[in-house]
């Protein structure tokens, strides 16, 4: 086990903010350590060269903060863990699942592992055993409920919400900036400074196609960059609808979508496709929810786009073409490609798992996948799938009229309902791209937001008149 010095800046930002701080600002922390997903704050030799990330080292102070004495703590904690209860069921099982299944199935099928096997083949499988891959994904799903309760519990305080809507304001222009200047400055200096953040062990793969770099920031790969700048774009969209500071998310969230519609990521263009089916049903159903005023707004930013792409046709027409290979390729060519084979091979092996399993899985880590969806059938069988869409319909209340409702009460009902529908809308590029049925901190973070602003009852919600929270 090496530690980084990544590791060491947040060990000593945590132990400050564990005793002199607020639990609300020890979950700031751990947002800010989401930026670095190319890095790693430890190593871990041991476990075949796995890594943890920054933010899950910054989610082992979250879990101090939050069973520290204090007025009310324990009362939160205990009503958010019960809020998250079918998050936790899930994730427990999962972690007895990766524990057991795997050698109560041994050789019972040939799978891919979640660690991509060092051969040629697309298809490269070996007999199912119990493997480090098994150990890792127990961790990581166990972070991803620490995050979920974390969440709840830190989002409960006062105030709470118009600070996360500001970080996270924060957050998506540094991501957005990093992104774009992974591409206008590629081949310079810089490139070497962005390759000091990437010293995790991911897959390290080439970002340009032909003589155009493709977009990755400080991330280790495309996919990567545009999964993470998609939760905030959404969220950062969906805030500017609510009327929630649109002075601040309404700029941070345009500038990461061009971004993102520049980073010739298949990812990137499944999350804004389903967000802009998403938006085109809930408008389609309640024309009236959004203003006039926005509305033009939209339009403005759909013709000024249109321009702009005309006008690129204009005078850079190999620039254009070029784009336009890379689009076919990341969107209509995926298919067919031997990356789109790979993937729908990958995908299968989940439902073979979960039938040869009799719907109990073979165990979290124990196989590769490219969907969410079959990850979880394929790794917990019915219980893992049965718990984990009990939270998805507890956390996001998608039936409730409220979910698509722009004018509400409140700043923090608001929040609340913007983290609901990114939660929802992350599943999309999760369902045909997710390697393990771990949904993710981020994931779990945003249910845990909508929870404690829409469900919870320990927020004291301020009613204010729209100018108060549209500053």
């Amino acid at each position: 086990m090496t530690p980084t010095p990544f590791a060491l800046i947040l060990a000593i930002l945590g132990v400050v903010l564990l005793f002199r701080a607020s639990l609300t600002a020890m979950f700031s922390l751990y947002l800010v350590a989401t930026l670095f997903g190319g890095s790693a704050a430890i190593l871990l030799g041991s476990l075949g060269g796995s890594s943890i990330p920054p933010a899950q080292f910054a989610l082992i102070f979250v879990a101090l903060r939050c069973v520290l004495p204090g007025q009310g703590q324990m009362a939160t904690l205990r009503e958010a863990v019960w809020h998250n209860r079918f998050l936790v069921l899930f994730v427990l099982y999962g972690v007895i699942s990766a524990f057991t299944l795997p050698i109560l199935f041994a050789n019972m099928m040939d799978v891919t592992p979640l660690k991509s096997l060092p051969r040629f083949d697309l298809f490269a499988v070996q007999p199912l055993a119990m493997t480090s891959q098994n150990v890792t994904t127990a961790v990581y799903l166990t972070g991803t409920m620490f995050a979920g309760i974390s969440a709840c519990a830190a989002m409960s305080r006062p105030g709470a919400a118009e600070r996360v809507v500001r970080l996270g304001a924060a957050i998506a222009i540094t991501h957005a900036l990093l992104g774009i200047s992974s591409v206008v400055l590629a081949g310079t200096a810089w490139d070497d400074f962005l390759q000091i953040f990437r010293n995790g062990n991911y897959a390290q793969l080439d970002q340009s196609f032909g003589d155009l770099a493709r977009m990755n920031g400080i991330w280790p790969e495309p996919s990567g960059y545009a999964a993470y700048g998609g939760v905030w774009c959404v969220f950062m969209i969906e805030l500017w609808f609510r009327n929630v500071l649109p002075k601040l998310t309404g700029p941070a969230g345009l500038l990461l979508l061009f971004a993102l519609i520049g980073s010739t990521s298949s990812t990137a263009y499944v999350s804004l496709g389903a967000y802009a089916v998403l938006i085109s049903v809930r408008f389609a159903i309640a024309p009236w929810n959004l203003p006039a005023r926005k509305q033009l707004a939209i339009l403005a930013v759909a013709l000024f786009a249109a321009v702009a792409i005309l006008t690129l046709f204009v005078i850079f027409p190999d620039f254009v073409r070029q784009f336009g290979n890379i689009l076919a390729l990341m969107t209509i060519e995926k298919g067919d490609s031997a990356s789109g084979l790979q993937r729908a091979f990958w995908a299968k092996q989940g439902i073979d798992a979960f039938v040869d399993s009799y719907g109990l899985g073979i165990g979290a880590g124990s196989f590769r996948s490219s969907s969410l969806l079959t990850a979880i059938l394929g790794s917990m069988g019915v219980i893992g799938a049965v718990c984990f869409l009990a939270h998805v319909v507890r956390a996001l209340q998608p039936f409730n009229a409220e979910f698509v409702a722009m004018r509400l009460p409140t700043m923090e009902r608001a929040v609340g309902c913007a983290a609901a529908t990114t939660a929802l809308v992350m599943l999309a590029p999760q369902s045909v791209a997710s390697p393990s049925p771990d949904p993710g901190t981020l994931w779990a973070v945003m249910c845990g937001i909508a929870i404690a602003l829409r469900l919870n009852k320990a927020p004291r919600p301020r009613p204010v008149a729209r100018p108060a929270f549209a500053q």
